[in-house]
Protein backbone atom coordinates (compact mmCIF):
# COMPACT_ATOMS: atom_id res chain seq x y z
CA UNK A 1 0.00 0.00 0.00
CA UNK A 2 2.90 2.64 0.80
CA UNK A 3 4.19 1.33 -2.22
CA UNK A 4 1.37 2.44 -4.31
CA UNK A 5 0.95 5.92 -2.25
CA UNK A 6 4.60 6.41 -3.24
CA UNK A 7 4.09 5.77 -7.27
CA UNK A 8 0.54 8.66 -6.92
CA UNK A 9 2.71 10.75 -5.47
CA UNK A 10 5.62 10.72 -8.15
CA UNK A 11 3.05 10.77 -10.99
CA UNK A 12 1.18 13.51 -9.64
CA UNK A 13 4.46 15.49 -8.91
CA UNK A 14 5.12 14.64 -12.70
CA UNK A 15 1.94 15.98 -13.99
CA UNK A 16 2.10 18.93 -11.79
CA UNK A 17 5.79 20.18 -13.18
CA UNK A 18 5.04 18.93 -16.73
CA UNK A 19 1.94 21.50 -16.56
CA UNK A 20 3.83 24.43 -15.75
CA UNK A 21 4.62 26.53 -18.15
CA UNK A 22 8.38 27.84 -18.26
CA UNK A 23 8.16 29.07 -21.92
CA UNK A 24 7.99 33.18 -21.12
CA UNK A 25 9.15 34.27 -24.94
CA UNK A 26 5.58 34.15 -25.73
CA UNK A 27 4.71 35.63 -29.12
CA UNK A 28 2.60 38.97 -28.74
CA UNK A 29 0.68 40.40 -31.51
CA UNK A 30 2.62 43.76 -31.65
CA UNK A 31 -0.43 45.11 -34.21
CA UNK A 32 -1.66 48.15 -32.78
CA UNK A 33 -4.80 48.23 -34.83
CA UNK A 34 -5.91 44.35 -33.58
CA UNK A 35 -8.13 45.20 -30.45
CA UNK A 36 -9.47 41.84 -28.27
CA UNK A 37 -12.55 42.22 -26.37
CA UNK A 38 -13.28 39.37 -23.99
CA UNK A 39 -17.02 39.78 -22.31
CA UNK A 40 -18.20 36.79 -19.49
CA UNK A 41 -21.80 36.88 -18.44
CA UNK A 42 -23.86 34.53 -17.60
CA UNK A 43 -26.36 33.22 -20.03
CA UNK A 44 -26.98 34.69 -23.46
CA UNK A 45 -30.25 36.30 -22.23
CA UNK A 46 -28.61 38.35 -20.08
CA UNK A 47 -26.29 39.38 -22.24
CA UNK A 48 -27.91 40.13 -25.37
CA UNK A 49 -29.40 43.38 -24.09
CA UNK A 50 -26.02 44.93 -23.20
CA UNK A 51 -24.78 44.45 -26.89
Amino acid sequence: MRKIKQVIIFLFTIFIVSACNTNSNQVVNKNKDFKTAIFAGGCFWCMEHPF
